[in-house]
């Protein structure tokens, strides 16, 4: 035991010397991490966080409400569906002129269909609608209400646009093939309705299907805002973002249509409803830019950071092995546990250090985190990418190259994260990317 701690404190002693003697590379292991992460709060101070007052921003409630909220109704005329009305639409009346009070409500018309023209958020024109079971009724009211908005929307609705399927796995095979919006005989999907109706014992059922978030095609991008995720804990401000897309993707307006339709079956065809969109007022938020790609360039940057860690240490162990140092001293009775024991002290002794400043710094940032979480999260980040030298170092045998090789591969593993944090990416692909400290990093 004692020959141990004497082999470690001779071993100790020499890192020591050799710190001292490189000067240079022996500062860049202690300061280049502390400097990385001053840039990226220097980057941060250059972006301004933005008070947003509800008395300036809006002016008054019923400019929010206008602004802000959608409205539809039942004032839309009921229309004779002849190829005369149809083809001629410069002779439909303006919705203006029939909504005569509609700044009683202080609501901006609904434009329906309009995510399935190039006004829409994907700025594509999807022109098909997938229905199963749905009855002709309802078809026929999209397409007359379709008229008085195709000025808005850019969009008209007719016969054609409507693809019958037989059943929800039909019409997702359509959506999977390889022709899938190559040519007119297989346009795009805008969305989906599933209807089916029991009148004897009064039972309707229906679902409303939009396929963006899990089409490759949309990757990114989406019409409906993701149930699975609808609040981002860091975010400061409203959702308007969400919001917009309720407002303009006629989910509630499909709804309305086919609740009619109930209604007329179970009731009267004189029974409708009316809906509105209405967002919450707010009184004051702040809008931090740079806080909603903090998630992002976060990690990048602890990832820099640690760059001449791995470099350097690989490098030392790889020279010392190359020119037989190593064989020397073990020759003179040193065990690998003991040699790799003291670069490990001397990694934990500077990895403390810098992570007790780099947590500081970030407290700057992220004021509502406790600094043992930061200094943890720093910490064992560290011991990771210690951990991944000896790894490269076991398999390097040039001095030269071990540098430029370590880097290499562990900028390649930092490219791993897009996989993990894909939506795609299954439980046990996560699992087994959390192997690679830059993936761990980013979640």
């Amino acid at each position: 035991m004692s020959s141990s701690f004497w082999k470690l404190k001779a071993l100790l002693k020499k890192n020591f010397y050799e710190m001292k003697r490189n000067v240079f590379s022996t500062l860049v292991e202690i300061l280049f991490p502390i400097i990385v992460i001053l840039l990226f709060y220097i980057l941060k101070t250059i972006f301004d966080v933005d008070n947003h007052e509800f008395d300036i921003e809006e002016g008054s409630l019923k400019n929010f409400t206008k602004k802000r909220s959608v409205f539809n109704s039942n004032i839309i005329p009921q229309l004779n569906m002849t190829s005369n009305v149809t083809n001629n639409i410069d002779n439909i009346p303006s919705i203006d002129n029939m909504i005569p009070d509609i700044e009683i409500y202080g609501m901006s018309i609904q434009p329906t269909f309009r995510i399935c023209s190039l006004f829409g958020l994907n700025s594509e024109l999807r022109s098909a609608i997938a229905t199963i079971g749905v009855p002709d009724e309802i078809k026929e009211k999209m397409i007359k209400e379709s008229i008085y908005f195709s000025p808005y929307t850019g969009f008209l609705l007719n016969r054609s646009n409507f693809m019958d399927f037989e059943n929800e796995d039909e019409m997702n095979n359509y959506l999977k093939s390889s022709e899938y919006g190559k040519n007119k005989d297989n346009p795009l999907i805008c969305f989906g309705i599933s209807f089916s109706e029991d009148k004897i014992n009064h039972k309707y059922n229906y679902s409303l299907h939009y396929f963006d978030n899990n089409n490759e095609r949309y990757e990114g991008m989406s019409d409906v805002p993701k149930s699975s995720f609808l609040r981002d804990p860091f975010q400061t401000n409203p959702d308007f973002d969400s919001y917009s897309k309720y407002q303009h993707n006629g989910y509630t307006y499909i709804m309305k249509i086919i609740t009619d339709y109930i209604y007329s079956q179970e009731v009267s065809n004189e029974t409708k409803i009316n809906f509105g969109i209405l967002p919450m007022k707010y009184n004051s938020y702040k809008s931090d830019r740079f806080g909603s790609i903090i998630g992002e360039i976060g990690p990048f940057f602890i990832i820099c950071s640690y760059v001449s860690s791995i470099g350097l240490y690989v490098y030392r162990m790889v020279f010392e092995k190359e020119t037989r140092v190593k064989e020397g001293m073990k020759i003179m009775g040193l065990t690998d546990g003991i040699y790799f024991l003291s670069y490990l002290i001397q990694y934990i002794i500077i990895s403390i250090f810098d992570s007790v400043v780099i947590s500081f710094i970030f407290l700057l940032l992220f004021t509502k985190t406790p600094f043992i979480v930061l200094f943890l999260m720093i910490f064992l980040f560290s011991l990771n990418v210690f951990s991944l030298a000896f790894c490269f170092q076991s398999f390097i045998e040039k001095a030269k190259e071990s540098l430029i090789l370590s880097l290499i591969l562990y900028f390649l593993m930092f490219f791993f994260y897009m996989l993990v944090v894909s939506d795609n990416s299954s439980y046990i692909v996560k699992v087994g990317l959390s192997v690679f400290p830059c993936s761990t990093i980013y979640f």
